[in-house]
């Protein structure tokens, strides 16, 4: 029996789940199963059982339903149609199998299934939580079901659920990153008990918001310590963008300062990176210099040296961001697309064509695929010594955007060659470039000579 069951091993999951449906049917013994399949979560499916039979008192029983709930929401196809239905129907239908099925599903990111069996929660008249509505609220949040989360937020506030945390930090984000800051506000206004998490939801909310907005995650951090609460690593980092987005230098020194003396953040690899982005967005490049120079070796990972070459690309110091470039690939960094689109646009503004096709061959022998960016940053450098060449690469972007059509033009422009209509479309797009909104002309306006 047992060796049977090894041989179906060697299909994983399908296997594993097939098994203990012949346990829940009785046509295998679960003694053997619990031998070759184990549980996940570092339990054994001895003590996954045992905690079980203890939390619910059904025996095996409860425990054989807890595995169809968590097979149903990880399996494909008929099997988790058929462990679908079993859910439906075990145990008199107990909530609790409810939540471990959920459970599973969201770690599988069947985010609709979560949503498909919200419904049946409601269609059956069970009780509402918050942590059903929270893991509703992350599903819509992955699907962007901005309309189905407002129906969940409708429910929330039937069973008075809104003033929860956790529940009202969901909602926060739900409509925060759908653009909605005055409903994420209005939620959070709404949580009776504010703790650390809700106000950190509002914080980056503000944060995250493309305006002035930003101004309003000072306002709510000041809120937040008069209540006695202190700000922990994620809302510090939020705090930094926001004052990176407004320009703040003086705020993001402070913020820099109160980190330092709580230590907070230190040798984190997010906070830190958030920290040199802030100082280069203020303009503080010395400072984003000297704390880079202090970071831990391996803490200066590809995104803490994109910050810095940026910093310093942005600020006209091609030849220094370069010159980190070329630090970063001798102490073996393996770079990003950003990386190589930095180093590419460095040697374009120094006029370095052999460095910067080196780079390009680099890209082409890793089986790197150029996005938009580094196609405009690689038309640039062509564009500078064989203009031929640049619409070669600039006639291969397919989705092209006002920039792209600048660099090219402008490309033509330095190399003297006179601008004009081709009787061919691929020679130059005019329409296209109307349709992208780039310009509003027509063509007796324009005037090449």
């Amino acid at each position: 029996m047992v060796s049977s069951m090894q041989e179906k091993e060697q299909h994983g999951g399908i296997t594993t789940g097939f098994a203990w449906f012949q346990v829940a049917f009785g046509q295998w013994d679960e003694d053997d199963v619990v031998e070759q399949w184990p549980c996940s979560g570092g339990m054994s499916p001895r003590e996954h059982r045992a905690a079980t039979s203890d939390l619910k008192g059904g025996g095996r029983q409860t425990w054989l339903d807890t595995v169809v709930c968590g097979m149903a929401a990880v399996m494909g196809g008929s099997v988790k149609q058929t462990a679908a239905h079993l859910f439906m129907n075990v145990s008199n239908g107990q909530i609790w199998y409810w939540y471990q099925y959920i459970t599973h599903a969201i770690m599988s990111g069947h985010y609709g299934e979560v949503l498909h069996r919200y419904l049946g929660l409601k269609h059956w008249k069970f009780g509402l939580s918050g942590s059903a509505i929270t893991f509703c609220l992350k599903s819509c949040l992955a699907l962007g079901r901005l309309e189905f989360g407002r129906a969940i937020h409708v429910d929330s506030l039937k069973v008075n659920l809104n003033s929860d945390c956790f529940v009202g930090s969901s909602l926060i984000r739900l409509y925060s990153e759908n653009g909605k800051l005055e409903d994420a506000y209005k939620v959070f206004d709404e949580i009776t008990n504010k703790d650390l998490v809700a106000y950190t939801s509002m914080i980056t909310a503000y944060a995250h918001s493309g305006n002035s907005c930003a101004y309003g995650a000072f306002r709510i951090a000041y809120t937040m310590q008069e209540q006695g609460l202190h700000p922990n690593r994620v809302t510090l980092v939020s705090l930094l963008q926001a004052a990176a987005k407004l320009g703040l230098l003086q705020e993001g020194r402070a913020i820099h300062g109160y980190a330092v003396r709580r230590e907070i953040g230190l040798s984190d690899e997010i906070f830190e990176t958030t920290l040199l982005d802030m100082y280069h967005k203020c303009g503080g490049v010395g400072m984003a210099t000297t704390l880079f120079g202090k970071m831990n070796t391996t803490s200066t990972t590809v995104g803490s040296w994109n910050t810095l070459i940026a910093a310093y690309l942005h600020n006209g110091q091609a030849f220094v961001a370069f010159d980190l470039f070329c630090q970063m690939m001798r102490k073996k960094v393996l770079p990003d697309l950003l990386t190589l689109a930095n180093a590419i646009m460095s040697c374009a503004n120094l006029n370095y064509l052999c460095h910067g096709k080196s780079i390009h061959g680099y890209m082409i022998r890793m089986g790197v695929e150029p996005d938009l960016v580094a196609c405009t940053t690689l038309v640039d450098l062509y564009s500078k010594f064989d203009v031929t060449k640049a619409r070669t690469m600039f006639e291969r972007v397919g989705n092209k955007d006002a920039v792209i059509y600048d660099v090219m033009m402008t490309g033509y422009l330095e190399n003297d060659i006179k601008l004009q209509r081709h009787q061919t479309s691929k020679v130059y797009p005019w329409d296209e470039i109307k349709g992208l909104g780039v310009m509003d002309f027509n063509d007796n306006r324009l005037c090449l000579s």
